[in-house]
């Protein structure tokens, strides 16, 4: 199991988002480039968070290879998806 989470670090994506005094962001990280956005400094570090999860999926959805480990450092951002109702 470790063995193929490593060889898929290839197809891996990175998301962050950032929130200083004056400043928020969101980031994400793929092998291939890197998309940074400015957000306005009025959005909270859940929203950053949630955006840069977006812009990845966003991004994934124009990749042809279609698995994808998606990593994020915000626990509450992914429980949020989990528990979405439909």
């Amino acid at each position: 199991m470790f063995r193929r989470v490593i060889a898929s670090l290839s197809s891996s994506i990175f998301t962050d988002g950032s929130k200083q005094s004056n400043h928020t962001a969101t980031v994400v990280v793929l092998k291939s480039h890197i998309i940074t956005k400015r957000l306005p400094n009025s959005v909270s570090i859940y929203t950053a968070e949630l955006y840069a999860i977006l812009l990845a999926l966003n991004e994934l959805s124009k990749q042809q290879h279609k698995q994808y480990l998606l990593f994020s450092d915000s626990l509450s951002c992914l429980n949020s998806i989990g528990n979405k109702k439909t």
